[in-house]
């Protein structure tokens, strides 16, 4: 099975900034909401080992969501910049300001995402806190 790692580099009141590999191998930066007690929509997903699966979205077409996190659902990698587009998901881009609670190129990075897991239907995710 594929593994993705997404690995939380810093967070604040505002924001949880990361990176994400898969097989060991760097994809891209991560945007999540800060820590707010695993809330729906207001915070990030606790840290941990879930599976995710190949999905397609009404809004964001062909992702994946990420499956098995208590009291949640519907939590997607999709494309946007800043934290108020996560709405409890994690946004990826190719790269971020580390003043800022933004990621750059999240469409273009998404598709790069999306190629990296051609062929592939589910995959383990662990989520480190950095």
């Amino acid at each position: 099975m594929v593994k993705a790692e997404l690995i939380r580099i810093s967070s604040d009141d505002v924001c949880t900034k990361g990176a994400l590999t898969v097989n060991g191998e760097y994809v891209c930066r991560t945007l999540e909401l800060p820590w707010r007690g695993n809330k729906v929509c207001v915070s990030c997903i606790p840290a941990g080992v879930y599976i995710c699966a190949r999905t397609r979205s009404p809004r964001f077409n062909e992702t994946f969501e990420i499956q098995g996190v208590p009291g949640r659902t519907h939590i997607l990698f999709h494309s946007g910049n800043k934290v108020r587009d996560t709405e409890g998901c994690v946004l990826v881009g190719k790269t971020m300001d580390s003043n800022v609670c933004y990621v750059n190129d999240s469409r273009v990075t998404r598709a790069v995402f999306m190629s990296t897991l051609v062929g592939v239907d589910e995959f383990e995710l662990s989520v480190v806190e950095g």
